[in-house]
């Protein structure tokens, strides 16, 4: 699979249906969305899709008004540890979104099994007086986002 050519764009209302269908594979348990959720942040500039010869395989979302602005990183089963690095290529297109608003440090809550990705990408759990609390299992981290220098 590391021959195929990944992109990732900013999404479209139109990309609803490929996210929820990525969404529901990789988060069954997950809790239901409504569509308007979806659509504003579509709209504010906060979702992006990453696809394989324009079939969408993932998506990230950032809230640039809340405290843990990074809200989804999900890859489609099929192209998880493929060697693709789409979750990364998520994540980097966020973080540039992020420094692009003014963000200087971006947090997120992890799920349990996904620290070890958030953590070589240079993320760390956020201290625990510095928590905003959760209802369901997961570690909050943080990374300082840094200036890039042209």
């Amino acid at each position: 699979m590391t021959s195929l050519h990944l992109t990732v764009r900013a999404a479209t209302l139109t990309d609803v249906e490929a996210i929820w269908r990525i969404y529901r594979a990789t988060n069954p348990e997950g809790k239901n969305l409504n569509d308007q959720y979806w659509d504003n942040t579509i709209q504010h500039g906060g979702m992006f899709v990453a696809e394989i010869d324009g079939r969408s395989i993932g998506f990230g979302g950032i809230d640039f008004d809340s405290t843990e602005q990074i809200r989804y990183v999900y890859v489609s089963p099929e192209y998880q540890r493929s060697g693709l690095r789409a979750g990364l290529r998520i994540l980097e297109t966020l973080e540039a979104a992020a420094r692009q608003n003014g963000i200087e440090l971006v947090r997120l809550h992890s799920t349990p099994n996904a620290v070890g990705f958030y953590e070589k990408a240079g993320y760390s759990a956020v201290p625990v007086e510095d928590t905003i609390g959760h209802d369901h299992p997961g570690v909050e981290m943080a990374k300082k986002l840094g200036v890039r220098r042209r």
